[in-house]
């Protein structure tokens, strides 16, 4: 028999669409993909896409928390349409990874 249970956390915004913010199957979590929006208001918390890719971090953190895991990633694939992105995007990798880094790709 196959373990399916729905994640949910009020921590963290609420699916917009029809479908759940994470879907635990077995011993593999499924999380809906994340913006950078406060909870409270639905709202994006700046302008500034660091901080919006800062919140969307937390968000997941707080699903995952909600499954009773923590973030541990051992690989990552980050898609950017801009060169210009590349060092946005490992500030936002250094927010979340203080240890070791994990293997990824563009």
């Amino acid at each position: 028999k196959v373990l399916r249970r729905v994640i949910s956390t009020t921590k963290a915004p609420g699916a917009i669409g029809p479908y759940s913010q994470a879907v635990q199957v077995d011993n593999t979590l499924y999380i809906s993909g994340q913006l950078g929006l406060d909870p409270n208001t639905m709202n994006f918390v700046s302008d500034d896409v660091v901080e919006q890719a800062k919140k969307a971090l937390e968000n997941m953190g707080h699903i995952l928390e909600a499954a009773g895991l923590v973030i541990r990633m051992s690989s990552r694939d980050r898609f950017i349409k801009e060169h210009r992105g590349l060092r946005t995007s490992k500030r936002c990798v250094r927010f979340i990874f203080q240890g070791p880094l994990p293997a990824g790709s563009l």
